[in-house]
C-alpha cells in the first residue's frame, strides 16, 4: 500500500504511515458491509479517505 501511495504522489515519508489506517479503514468497512450486507459503509470510507489522499499527494507538472 505505501508502494501505491508513493506511486500516487504521497511523499515517501508520509506514505507508510498513512497505508496503516487507509488498510484498516477498507479492512474494517469491509467486514461490516459482508455483515450487512449493505455496501454503504464501505463507499462511506472511501470516499472519506479521497480528499485526505488528494491533500497528502504532491502536485505533478503537466510535463513530468
Amino acid at each position: 500500500m505505501a508502494e501505491a501511495l508513493t506511486g500516487m504522489g504521497v511523499p515517501a515519508d508520509r506514505a507508510e504511515p498513512l497505508a496503516t489506517p487507509l488498510i484498516s479503514g477498507l479492512e474494517g468497512a469491509s467486514l461490516i458491509a459482508r455483515t450487512e450486507r449493505d455496501m454503504r459503509t464501505l463507499q462511506t470510507v472511501a470516499r472519506e479517505f479521497g480528499p485526505l489522499l488528494d491533500s497528502c499527494a504532491q502536485r505533478r507538472s503537466p510535463r513530468g
